[in-house]
């Protein structure tokens, strides 16, 4: 028969080795975490980078395609290009939200 310090023994000793695995676990996790970090913030870097040239590219087209129609533009028409101006904003502001990170974190609190 296992006396009581036995059984105790054998008990802490099989709570030391799941804390040493859930530690390492932790560990691992961590890591990933910081690795998904690190690649998420160097796609920021790269998106904030390409975003002012691509901006420039955009307006430098839109300027080029409705420059002459504007200037003998009605009310009217100034009125849809307004309204077509603030639906690409809409898209645009809509489109930056959906970031890798923001997806993974959205998987993360769905789970």
């Amino acid at each position: 028969m296992v006396g009581l310090s036995e059984t105790v023994k054998m008990s802490l000793d099989s709570v030391r080795k799941g804390l040493k695995g859930l530690e390492k676990s932790v560990e691992e996790f961590e890591k990933k975490v910081l690795r998904s970090l690190e690649s998420s913030q160097a796609w920021l870097k790269q998106v904030r980078s390409e975003f002012p040239g691509q901006i420039k590219d955009a307006f430098a087209k839109i300027s080029a395609r409705v420059g002459s129609p504007l200037a003998f533009a009605t009310k009217e028409d100034l009125r849809a290009l307004i309204a077509k101006v603030e639906e690409f904003e809409a898209r645009l502001d809509g489109s930056f939200r959906d970031t890798p990170a923001s997806k993974k974190s959205r998987v993360a609190a769905k789970a």
